[in-house]
């Protein structure tokens, strides 16, 4: 509780820095963005206030929270953490008093002062009764936060394992399946080598179907089934009742060669194990389960169980891996007392590679060897886990360990997404800015020291995930008090009163939660709903999503006063729940600073949700029935993180948006075709937009200067860019003039004679449009005229519009194209259905020297490809659906003058959807030397000359529905294609949009 409190002084006394200073000389970083100023008697009021923060800070930063059990300590604790946290709220009605106040020099509301001055009062009493306490002082200091580069994906001394362990799940038995237990004390890394094996190359080949499950303590048959249902499928199990269960597993499996890893296994349940054991005789001869498991339960395994017993480190490899974690790679002259003592400490590690790594990244930022004999001289022979991670907590910086406490509500094995912890920890106050670093900066700086010193680790799924070991998290948890609680509940939910942060953890995605005694948990700070069960899934393409959409939502029934009860919430998460809308009572959280809805049914938000001035995260992916934000959302001025459905592209953004100038995630941004909703020029303002950024309906721009306004050069922190026209193959005469509305004209450049244009609209909406075309060219792509009969349900009100056509769809569609220039720090971009019929100068200049990966698909208008070949950094290259491409020329390779040889680091190259594409003119592939994977797809009339040669590194090529391709694969075969590895030739394929 101590550190806890620690990390809350700190965050006051930034803060209250802020208030006493003038805005001018304030961190930025700040919550509050008002340029108003205290009044004198209310600035001294603050100061002493400071100094009694800064004073219980001093005490705590050297008070060993080991030694504050006894009785007096707690309940001096209790009191001080509770005083702290109202103190909290305080300033936080003082930041909005300040907003909201208008004038220069503010004075306080009196119920305000009078707060203040209570607290006060209150901090001096409790600080005043420390004395008699004799509470215990530390030994050392805290270490200072240091995060190097380290490469945790090194692993020492399992090359012959791995090597054994493959050939025994590649090699073929006697029975349909076989079970194969890896076998080890607790911390020499069974996990992390299971995960080595079973993402190998040729595991990953062998097996059509791999599903890792983490054998939870409380599984029972239906759990264990729906389990490994869902980790092979990857998607959510809707099936409820064990027959129902055991047959969709059985189809799951049923003539496919599986591999099955059940981690942490439990022998102890040797009956669940059973019963699963006998539904998976349905598979391919050859199929494995992989149970990891402790030594000193092999003896209640299965006799008929291979085993693959893995034995702890050698101390010469133990020393490497010591080596790599204890000193900076750039270090020359190491210390060799140091090392002399950094042996010893191996030798009394065992071999054991989480306490060697643990040590190793603990004693990294240690130049002498005081700290390093402080270890040494444990009266231990040899070390245990449990010593070393009580030893490695208690020397992390105050912050972390709060950071880390915090993670005590999650489940055992939760797959962590570093940037959503990330934003619980700032909405508590836990993050403070280090040199200038944003909020999430630092935050990031904390998660990677915590990753660095092995409190979190790799998942099995890739390195976006990541988990605690579960000797870790039981650790933690006996370390949270009873601050942080879990509560797996089956229906009524009961909220312990102690609590501070809480998650509710359903049983399972069936369960109703419902709630009671929410009275007794007025000063909950956290309440998350963790839906376990939801699965990651690896995107197939760039405009994928990753995240599979979970259509059984949690069943949960929200009181009606919840929001009412509980105003003292920084952060709510009901994601993943089946609620379709938010009670306007919403708006009393006034010291919210993350909401979490994703994936839910919501339609809309309440306005009030735009009183929530210290919000820093709205979280809104896969809410796919969103179509509209509040109307003033841009009051929401503290608002870091806007998460939008990406599968909702006509999201309607109001004006306004523009004003949430310290966003720094916003994935899609669609521009509107109507006034309100019409907002590409906001942009402007949009400065720190990092990450990724997708920008859809750029059908709707009506200026090019508009976009020239939107400024994405200026936004240096993009590193994915998205740029979508409208999906539907549409100029102006596509579908029939008769279908087409006022608006529609407009968007496509159209002038109106008269400038009165949501008047028009108005009556639109209440009558009909029709239009018919003057004179037009030949081209069928300039409009001269078109006249618009507008027909009200009043006739009085009907009325003849004339509309004229400034300048032809595709010149006007290639300058909204050019000033969409990005930074050229951009490292991804996608286009999608530009609607244009060239490309932008800047597109293949080669300073855009991080772009490595491009995607351009439906570009129905363009005759060439643009040319790519001087991007010196590109690496992928996906172009789809360019109908009208008759031939592919040497403009692709880019100015030979400039770049000699094109496309220098292109790996992988795609071309779908070339259906008019007859040839190479001019251009070779041999030129790119560096070409390891050429898939072409439905190109019926594509084809290579005879002189036509393969590059040197290919070794994936992939051809379908190209016969004169194929044709040509199989003359050559022999011949030019002798040194290809993967060769697939499909003659049945599809056309995506045929």
């Amino acid at each position: 509780m101590a550190s806890t409190i620690l990390s809350s002084t700190i965050n006051m006394i930034h803060h209250l820095d802020y208030l006493i200073l003038k805005p001018s000389c304030s961190s930025s970083s700040s919550s509050s963005s008002s340029s108003t100023n205290l009044c004198a008697t209310d600035q001294q009021d603050l100061k002493k206030m400071k100094e009694l923060l800064k004073g219980i800070q001093e005490l705590l930063s050297d008070v060993d929270e080991q030694a504050c059990n006894n009785g007096d300590a707690q309940s001096w604790l209790k009191e001080l953490n509770s005083a702290v946290y109202n103190a909290e709220d305080i300033l936080d009605d003082l930041d909005i008093e300040l907003h909201q106040c208008g004038v220069e020099v503010c004075s306080l509301t009196p119920s305000l002062v009078f707060s203040i001055k209570e607290m006060i009062e209150k901090l001096d009493d409790i600080s005043h009764r420390k004395e008699s306490l004799c509470l215990a002082l530390r030994k050392g200091e805290r270490l200072h936060l240091y995060v190097p580069n380290v490469d945790h994906s090194v692993v020492y001394g399992r090359e012959d394992d791995r090597e054994n362990l493959v050939e025994m799940l590649l090699s073929e038995g006697p029975d349909k399946f076989s079970v194969l237990a890896i076998v080890g004390v607790p911390g020499v890394g069974k996990t992390t080598f299971a995960q080595m094996v079973y993402n190998d190359s040729r595991v990953c080949e062998h097996f059509i179907a791999r599903g890792w499950v983490h054998f939870a303590q409380d599984f029972d048959e239906m759990s264990l089934i729906k389990a490994v249902i869902e980790s092979i499928t990857l998607t959510t199990c809707d099936y409820y009742g064990l027959g129902n269960l055991q047959e969709e597993l059985e189809c799951v499996l049923r003539g496919k060669r599986f591999l099955i890893v059940l981690d942490d296994f439990c022998p102890v349940k040797q009956s669940l194990w059973e019963s699963l054991r006998v539904l998976l005789d349905v598979g391919l001869e050859g199929s494995k389960v992989v149970l990891i498991t402790q030594d000193e339960l092999v003896l209640e395994l299965n006799q008929s169980t291979m085993f693959y017993y893995l034995e702890c480190l050698p101390h010469e490899t133990s020393w490497l891996l010591f080596q790599h974690h204890a000193f900076d790679c750039k270090q020359t002259n190491v210390n060799q007392n140091l090392i002399a003592i950094g042996k010893k400490i191996v030798k009394k590690s065992s071999g054991l590679p989480l306490l060697v790594k643990m040590f190793g990244a603990l004693l990294r930022s240690e130049i002498d060897d005081m700290m390093w004999n402080s270890i040494l001289g444990s009266n231990h022979t040899e070390f245990d886990i449990f010593s070393a991670v009580e030893l490695s907590f208690y020397q992390l910086p105050v912050p972390l360990q709060v950071c880390l406490k915090y993670c005590s509500m999650f489940p055992r094995n939760y797959l962590f997404k570093k940037d959503r912890l990330v934003r619980l920890w700032m909405a508590h106050g836990f993050v403070h800015p280090i040199g200038g670093k944003t909020l999430q900066e630092t935050g990031f700086e904390y998660f990677d020291e915590l990753f660095r010193r092995s409190f979190f680790q790799f998942s099995y799924m890739d390195h976006y995930t990541f988990v605690i070991h579960h000797l870790i998290h039981d650790f933690i948890l006996s370390n949270s008090e009873k601050e942080c609680s879990s509560v797996n509940c089956e229906n009524i939910c009961y909220i312990p009163k102690e609590a501070c942060h809480l998650s509710i953890i359903p049983k399972n995605s069936h369960t109703v939660v419902e709630f009671q005694t929410l009275s007794e948990a007025a000063a909950l700070r956290t309440f998350l709903i963790i839906n376990k069960f939801l699965v990651i899934r690896q995107p197939k393409h760039e405009w994928d999503y990753y995240y599979y959409l979970n259509i059984y939502l949690l069943h949960v029934s929200l009181p009606n006063d919840l929001f009412l009860m509980l105003q003292c919430l920084r952060a709510l998460d009901l994601s993943d729940i089946d609620i379709s809308s938010l009670p306007d009572s919403i708006g009393h959280l006034k010291h919210l600073r993350f909401l979490g809805l994703n994936r839910t049914n919501i339609r809309r938000l309440p306005a009030s949700i735009c009183k929530l001035h210290h919000l820093q995260t709205l979280e809104l992916e896969d809410c796919n029935n969103l179509r509209e934000l509040p109307e003033e959302i841009g009051r929401l001025i503290n608002l870091h993180h806007l998460d939008l459905p990406k599968r909702v592209r006509f999201i309607l953004l109001p004006c306004g948006i523009g004003k949430l100038t310290r966003l720094q995630t916003l994935p899609v941004f669609y521009v509107g075709r109507n006034i309100e909703n019409y907002v590409i020029t906001e942009m402007k303002h949009l400065e720190n937009i990092k990450g990724e950024l997708h920008i859809a309906g750029l059908h709707n721009v009506l200026n090019a200067e508009d976009a020239k306004e939107a400024n994405l050069v200026g936004k240096q922190h993009l590193e994915k860019l998205t740029l979508e026209w409208s999906r539907k193959y549409d100029d102006l005469h596509s579908e029939g003039l008769d279908q087409w509305r006022l608006e529609d004209f407009m968007l496509h450049g159209v002038e109106v004679e008269e400038s009165n244009v949501t008047a028009m609209l108005q009556e639109q909406h209440h009558g009909e449009c029709k239009a018919s075309v003057v004179s037009q060219d030949s081209d069928d792509t300039w409009i001269e005229r078109i006249d618009v009969q507008a027909r009200s349900v009043d006739p009085k009100k009907a009325r003849k519009k004339t509309i004229w056509r400034n300048r032809k769809v595709t010149d006007f569609q290639d300058m909204v194209f050019e000033h969409l220039q990005p930074h050229q720090n951009i490292q991804e971009l996608v286009i999608l259905f530009f609607k244009g019929s060239g490309f932008p100068k800047w597109l293949g200049n080669s300073s855009f020297s991080k772009l490595v990966s491009i995607t351009m698909k439906g570009c129905y208008n363009c005759k060439v490809l643009p040319p790519l070949g001087q991007l010196p950094s590109l690496k992928s290259l996906c172009i789809e659906d360019f109908v009208k491409v008759k031939r592919i020329g040497a403009e692709f390779y880019g100015d030979k003058s400039v770049c000699i040889v094109p496309f220098p680091s292109l790996e992988t190259l795609e071309f779908n959807g070339l259906r008019s594409c007859e040839g190479f003119n001019g251009v070779g592939l041999l030129q790119l030397a560096s070409l390891q994977s050429l898939k072409i797809q439905n190109c019926p009339k594509l084809q290579f000359s005879a002189a036509q040669e393969i590059p040197p590194k290919l070794w994936h090529l992939e051809i379908v529905k190209c016969p004169l391709l194929i044709e040509w694969c199989h003359t050559h075969e022999s011949s030019k294609l002798a040194n290809i590895k993967q060769l697939i030739l499909n003659k049945n394929g599809y056309y995506p949009f045929g």
